[in-house]
């Protein structure tokens, strides 16, 4: 068997060893697994991924909310938005313009006040990313046995490998530090004197960027599998990060694709349904003229939507996991064929 997925061709599939499960009657197809339980197909991953949603709801969109709550706080107490919008108007979009910019005090103010708030919101959303993928794929890991896992069992499993988990989320943030360092470093070796960067030097720089982006996209893919290892295969911290470098061998352009479509799925779905919510909280507050309850209306509809939505990548890379163990170490056969 192939251990490049691009090369492999499941209709090929030919393994005189291998004994299909028979056709189970209409009323025992809600036990089916999420996945065909064989070396998988790019849309049985994207096709398991809403499965999976859908057969243990409860759990996921509850872990899905606590992942939009966290998020929400701490855009709140960054005052994420407000440097956002100062930085595009005032900084990005006049570079991008070809326009000077003096790097006086309010320029740095609001350039230290965009990226500290976006360094503190990434580092939680890490945080919390790299938690939910590990417990997500506890409650995979259960749908594939065929029976669903509950909120207290999941946080226990997941309770076990928190020291793994932690220092994961280390090393994520130790190599994009020295990656992105790099680029600040760059910058303001760039800088001249009066504190400005030309549009030459300011292209120099986008392209360091750029080159960083790309770094730590590799980086993000030979790390995919570390969570999910260190809470179903019990790996201590750095065990939990080799095996994940070793499985993710030969497997980086497919896992990449997958993840950016059930992204760009989730988004547009998500999309339809915060159009659905918006005409929703528009009637409400016509018919009920309140500033509060609209404030209120909104913030539940974006909690909503990150508790459904936001699960669905770290359940297909949960399933990007399940389907190189498939593939490298004929995982499958080791699982009960109902």
């Amino acid at each position: 068997m192939s251990s490049d997925f691009m090369d492999y061709d499941p209709a090929s599939f030919d393994d005189q060893n291998y004994q299909p499960r028979e056709e189970l009657p209409q009323d025992s197809r809600a036990t089916l697994p999420i996945i065909p339980l064989r070396p998988l197909r790019f849309g049985e991953v994207v096709r398991g991924t809403f499965l999976a949603l859908l057969r243990n709801p409860l759990v996921i969109i509850f872990l899905g909310l606590l992942v939009g709550i966290i998020n929400s706080l701490s855009s709140y107490l960054t005052q994420s938005k407000q440097w956002e919008d100062k930085f595009f108007n005032q900084i990005w979009i006049p570079l991008a313009a070809g326009k000077q910019i003096t790097y006086g005090p309010e320029v740095q103010t609001i350039i230290k006040g965009f990226f500290q708030s976006s360094l503190i919101n990434f580092c939680v959303s890490l945080l919390v990313m790299v938690f939910i993928s590990g417990t997500i794929a506890f409650v995979v890991s259960r749908l594939l046995l065929f029976r669903k896992a509950n909120l207290g069992e999941t946080l226990k499993a997941t309770g076990k490998a928190i020291p793994a988990l932690i220092f994961i989320i280390f090393v994520h943030l130790l190599m994009m530090a020295a990656v992105l360092g790099s680029v600040f470093l760059l910058t303001s070796l760039l800088t001249d004197s009066q504190g400005r960067l030309t549009p030459e030097k300011i292209g120099l720089v986008s392209l360091a960027l750029f080159a960083a982006m790309i770094i730590i996209v590799y980086i993000e893919l030979k790390l995919l599998f570390a969570p999910a290892a260190a809470v179903l295969e019990g790996s201590k911290p750095i065990e939990a990060i080799k095996r994940s470098w070793d499985l993710s061998r030969g497997l980086n352009l497919i896992n990449l694709f997958t993840t950016i479509v059930t992204a760009v799925m989730a988004t547009l779905a998500a999309f339809l349904v915060a159009v659905v919510l918006t005409l929703i909280q528009n009637l409400i507050t016509q018919m009920i003229s309140n500033p509060a309850l609209a404030s209120s209306l909104e913030i539940l509809n974006e909690l909503l939507l990150q508790a459904v939505f936001s699960p669905l990548v770290p359940i297909t890379w949960c399933l990007l996991y399940v389907n190189a163990r498939f593939i490298k170490e004929d995982f499958w056969r080791q699982l009960p064929q109902k």
